[in-house]
């Protein structure tokens, strides 16, 4: 996760996808009405709906599958 370029990567199985992370995305996660890309946290399984533009993957909003063990 790279947080200043707005970049996600996700490790699904044998694939990598890197999607860059508009400010406009929505990002879902528990307990807040809006979240944020610094709540997502490394580890965490998400869900995210994209569209692909020009061969890049743009996320159009992420949700949290479950919350990350402390």
């Amino acid at each position: 996760m790279d947080r200043q370029a707005r970049t996600i990567i996700v490790d699904a199985s044998a694939v990598s996808q890197k999607f860059i992370v508009p400010t406009d995305a929505e990002i879902i996660v528990k307990d807040k009405p809006k979240g944020e890309l610094s709540d997502l946290m490394v580890g965490d399984g998400v869900h995210v709906k994209y569209t692909e533009d020009d061969g890049a993957l743009v996320a159009h909003q992420i949700s949290i599958l479950g919350l990350k063990s402390p």
